[in-house]
């Protein structure tokens, strides 16, 4: 009985203070080395010096490489400067992140989706050489950051501008055509296509829009609530 009762005593006790934010860093931290080791499995053709990937997105392709080039082709890169420069900042970006593994894996995909649709139906003249890379996904996972760091009091301007600014830049390059410091890259990221980076930052927000909204009232301003402020 002693047993027993020593045993619910343990079992209703409450975790101790930032045992959650503990337990979820040590899992960021282990999906960083799956998505580590992932990425240079993907990309081990750019240590022998080819560009050549058989998981780059080419329309048309079928069969069973064509299908998996549709859902991997935004981790291959065309050389060692541009899947640092991806690869990076999608870590970084990843990490960042408060939302639980579920949702940012919610985030990640729509953000690719969202992407491949502008880029496909948009640009398909862009896409037609192959398409590939983690541009568009990046911006879609700074949107949710920049989101979520607008329920912070604090950081809500910055969230905000930072935002803002990310969404110019994007409608400036679909704009004009042309991804902005696109020279600075001299050629080692291919030819970036500017309707991945307005695809991606759109489906982020929309992930964020459809896990965090409180109601839906039809005639009121405040029909949409994305929980900016404090959190309750």
């Amino acid at each position: 009985m002693l047993i027993l009762a020593g045993a619910c005593s343990d079992r209703g006790r409450r975790p101790p203070a930032g045992y959650k934010e503990k337990r979820m860093k040590k899992n960021k931290i282990a999906e960083l080395l799956v998505f580590t080791l992932g990425l240079l499995v993907l990309n081990s053709h750019l240590l022998y010096g080819s560009a050549e990937n058989p998981l780059v997105y080419h329309p048309g392709r079928s069969g069973i490489m064509g299908a998996a080039a549709l859902v991997l082709h935004p981790f291959v890169h065309v050389s060692l400067y541009h899947f640092v420069l991806d690869a990076g900042a999608f870590l970084l970006l990843w990490f960042g992140l408060r939302a639980s593994f579920a949702r940012r894996s919610a985030y990640l995909a729509l953000s690719g989706l969202f992407s491949f649709i502008f880029v496909t139906k948009l640009a398909p003249a862009a896409a037609a050489p192959g398409f590939c890379g983690l541009s568009g996904i990046g911006h879609g996972l700074m949107a949710v950051l920049c989101l979520e760091m607008a329920r912070e009091k604090s950081l809500q301007g910055l969230a905000l501008l930072s935002l803002a600014a990310v969404a110019a830049k994007s409608v400036y390059e679909v704009g004009s055509g042309n991804v902005l410091f696109s020279a600075m890259h001299m050629g080692m990221c291919g030819n970036p296509v500017p309707a991945s980076h307005a695809g991606g930052l759109l489906g982020g927000m929309a992930g964020f829009a459809l896990f965090n909204f409180r109601g839906f009232k039809i005639g009121s301003l405040d029909w949409f609530d994305l929980r900016f402020g404090p959190k309750a």
